[in-house]
C-alpha cells in the first residue's frame, strides 16, 4: 500500500515539475517573441524615418529645380513638383507622395502683419467664417491671440 502511495506521489511530482517547466518555457518563449517584435518595430520605425527624410529631400530638390528652371513666374498644376511620385519600390517599402500647393488655404498669421492688423485679411477671414456658418466673433479672439501685446481686444 505504501509503495502505491509513493508511486502516486512520484507521478504527481513529475506532473508538477512538468507544469513548472512548461510554464517557464512558455514565459521565456513569450519574452523572446516580445523582444523580437520590439526590435522589428524599432527597425521599421527607423526605416520609415529614413524614407521620410528621403521624401523630404526629394521634395526640396524638385521645388528648387522648379524655381531655377521654370520660365513661369507662377505655379500651376502642370508643374513637375505637382505630379508626385507613384509606387517606387525601395527596399521593403513602396513610396508614393505628392506635393500640394497651399495658396488656396487661409493663413491666420496674416491677420496681423508686423504688429499691424491687416484689414484685407480680416475682412476675408470674416467672410470665410460667415460662409462656414461659424461665429464671426472668433476672428477677434484669433487676432488677439496673434497680436504682439497681452491686452485683450474688446
Amino acid at each position: 500500500m505504501i509503495k502505491q502511495k509513493q508511486q502516486g506521489m512520484a507521478l504527481l511530482m513529475a506532473l508538477v515539475m512538468m507544469a513548472i517547466a512548461v510554464t517557464l518555457v512558455a514565459g521565456i518563449w513569450y519574452s523572446s517573441r516580445l523582444s523580437l517584435f520590439r526590435t522589428q518595430h524599432l527597425q521599421e520605425k527607423l526605416q520609415a524615418g529614413h524614407l521620410r527624410q528621403g521624401l523630404l529631400l526629394w521634395a526640396s530638390d524638385i521645388l528648387e529645380k522648379d524655381y531655377t528652371e521654370s520660365e513661369q513666374s507662377y505655379d500651376n498644376n502642370s508643374d513637375s513638383w505637382h505630379q508626385g511620385i507613384q509606387g517606387i519600390i525601395v527596399e521593403q517599402a513602396v513610396l508614393s507622395g505628392q506635393l500640394q500647393g497651399m495658396n488656396h488655404l487661409f493663413n491666420v498669421n496674416n491677420l496681423v502683419i508686423n504688429n499691424v492688423d491687416s484689414k484685407v485679411h480680416e475682412a476675408y477671414f470674416r467672410r470665410l467664417l460667415t460662409a462656414l456658418n461659424l461665429d464671426v466673433t472668433i476672428a477677434d479672439k484669433i487676432m488677439d491671440w496673434i497680436d504682439w501685446d497681452n491686452e485683450p481686444r474688446p
